[in-house]
């Protein structure tokens, strides 16, 4: 038995933003006018992660060369996720003699802990004639960079100026516009 575990998160980021005047008060003449300058402030988080999830592929090898074999198939994370068979109907599989099947899995979590997705199956080992009746593998999986980020950009813009540009989440927070 062996596996592949690769690991699927998003970042959302949240954005403010604010204007700010360099004078909030002037005294005018009748019939005059101020112009009072702004300067608009724009923020964002660090980002909020979510949707974490493990998917990969279990593959169950026959070394047999004489008989097929039928296994069940279960899947477990080590730190509190859920695995599911993306076909369900592969909890119990066939595999030809010599031979070896797929089987698509998916892992969800409420957090991004990082730790180890393990694949057991099992036979009855007397009526294949094998040494054992189980077997098992191993992939280990780690949250480090998301695979999706939502709202990583913003395009700024103005009542009085328009357009002012684009503000990515890797720019300073604040970032400035005068």
């Amino acid at each position: 038995v062996d596996k592949t575990a690769v690991p699927y998160f998003t970042r959302t980021f949240a954005w403010d933003i604010t204007k700010m005047a360099d004078e909030t008060y002037a005294e005018i003449a009748d019939g005059s006018s101020y112009t009072f300058n702004y300067t608009v402030g724009v923020t964002h988080d660090a980002g909020t992660d979510s949707l974490w999830s493990v998917k990969g592929t279990i593959s169950i090898a026959n070394p047999n060369d004489w008989e097929d074999i039928e296994a069940d198939v279960t899947d477990a994370v080590n730190n509190g996720g859920t695995c599911t068979l993306d076909d369900p109907t592969q909890a119990t599989v066939t595999v030809f003699a010599d031979s070896y099947v797929e089987v698509d899995y998916t892992c969800t979590f409420t957090d991004g802990d990082s730790g180890t997705n393990t694949v057991t199956a099992t036979w009855d080992a007397d009526a294949y004639h094998t040494p054992t009746g189980t077997d098992s593998g191993s992939a280990s999986f780690a949250f480090t960079t998301p695979t999706t980020l939502v709202d990583e950009s913003i395009t700024v813009s103005d009542s009085y100026e328009g357009t002012l540009g684009t503000v990515s989440y890797s720019a300073p927070s604040p970032t400035y516009f005068y």
